[in-house]
């Protein structure tokens, strides 16, 4: 699929595009809090791909500009979970997110998914702003959920039927 962001194509995760991902997420202050290293993001990513998770890249102009990984059953076994979503650092602000965001809605929408769950921490009121504006609700806050001292807050956005 081709996103409306000029040369920004919206693929399937692939093994060789990790690298170059976990080399700029590990620049970005979010990702550090959490404790991510090149090793864990390449661990985690090839996980992903190796479980059949919903895991896509933005590729601008044949470099990973950013990526989404979901896990189908991924909240209490049962609802879509969007375990990570990342956008390169230097290049954040042009749509890249969106993009993404909304490839994985569709794909879920499409098999069927009633709805996409997420969390957000508190330490990233950016991130929260852009999930209100794509139309997700505030849920819950889980104090202490992922490391002492980040309150994560459960999302969550109902999805259009699209199955047929």
């Amino acid at each position: 699929m081709v996103s409306s962001l000029t040369g920004l194509l919206i693929r399937p995760l692939a093994s060789g595009d990790i690298p170059a991902i976990a080399t700029w997420m590990i620049t970005d202050p979010h990702w550090l809090h959490y404790g991510m290293t090149v090793s864990s993001i390449e661990h985690d990513l090839s996980s992903a791909i190796d479980q059949g998770d919903l895991a896509l890249v933005a590729d601008l102009a044949s470099v990973p500009a950013g990526f989404a990984w979901c896990v189908r059953r991924g909240m209490f076994g049962s609802g879509a979970y969007l375990k990570r979503i990342g956008v390169d650092p230097a290049i954040t602000g042009q749509g890249i997110g969106t993009a993404l965001l909304h490839a994985i809605e569709t794909e879920l929408a499409s098999a069927g998914a009633d709805a996409l769950y997420l969390l957000v921490g508190s330490g990233n009121p950016r991130a929260g702003a852009f999930y209100r504006q794509q139309g997700y609700e505030h849920l819950c806050t889980l104090p202490d959920f992922a490391i002492a001292g980040t309150d994560e807050h459960l999302l969550r956005k109902r999805l259009p039927s699209l199955s047929y």
